[in-house]
């Protein structure tokens, strides 16, 4: 076992490559320290291999109901936020956030290399996180863009953690019906587990947005599924 300070920012806020979300120990000004064992780990959401692409995409399900929201959140003191990097292939991607959502401050918002002729090239364009909360995973959302296809993958590194809900739905956008994938982890570590939100969807042939955000508990999982519904993409 070793020692090491639980991330209270996902790599959600980060320039991950590939689409994998990946949780790793980093410094933060608030911290929680704890005993955990680095050498575990897990990459979700967990979907049936039948529905997994050629290359291990992560693929949406064709058959999946339409979204509904049980109890819808109280969006009045929400405000439009838009991706700060940029894209040959689009000017940004903008969708409504709860106020206490800030964007995360990259030290640089140049034009990402996107060469087309390599299947690596994808970046980051923006990111945003919520309120800290002691014992509990952080608000977060992200979105990408590059060439795979599929949810993106959010990679939670330093305890056990086990996936025990995972649904889809099909959710109504100006862009049109995108997936969604809805899922819960849990861990012995509180801060590993939370609530998911993924999506993606095709924007040019070969060229895909992924957005991924997750929280600590169903009423913030709700409200991302609700943020998700107003996303747009401005050309």
């Amino acid at each position: 076992m070793k020692r090491a300070t639980l991330l209270l920012v996902s790599c959600l806020l980060l320039a991950c490559s590939h689409g994998r979300v990946t949780t790793v120990p980093v410094s933060v000004d608030t911290t929680i320290t704890a005993t955990i064992d680095l050498t575990q780990s897990g990459t979700f959401p967990e979907i049936p291999d039948s529905t997994k692409g050629a290359n291990g995409e992560l693929l949406a399900a064709t058959n999946a109901p339409r979204c509904t929201l049980i109890i819808l959140p109280d969006t009045s003191t929400w405000s439009r936020a838009t991706t700060v990097f940029a894209s040959r292939y689009l000017q940004a991607v903008s969708l409504w956030l709860p106020p206490e959502f800030t964007p995360y401050q990259f030290q640089d918002t140049y034009a990402a290399p996107e060469d087309t002729t390599t299947t690596y090239w994808q970046h980051i364009l923006g990111s945003w996180y919520g309120t800290f909360q002691s014992r509990t995973s952080p608000e977060s959302f992200a979105i990408w863009i590059g060439p795979r296809q599929g949810y993106p993958e959010s990679g939670i590194w330093g305890d056990s953690v086990e996936q025990v809900a995972f649904s889809e739905c099909r959710l109504s956008t100006s862009i049109g019906m995108i997936p969604i994938a809805l899922f819960q982890v849990q861990s012995p570590t509180p801060e590993l587990s939370g609530y998911h939100v993924a999506t993606y969807w095709q924007i040019k042939p070969g060229v895909f947005i992924q957005a991924a955000g997750s929280g600590p508990d169903s009423s913030s999982q709700a409200r991302l599924l609700a943020a998700l519904g107003t996303v747009r993409v401005i050309q």
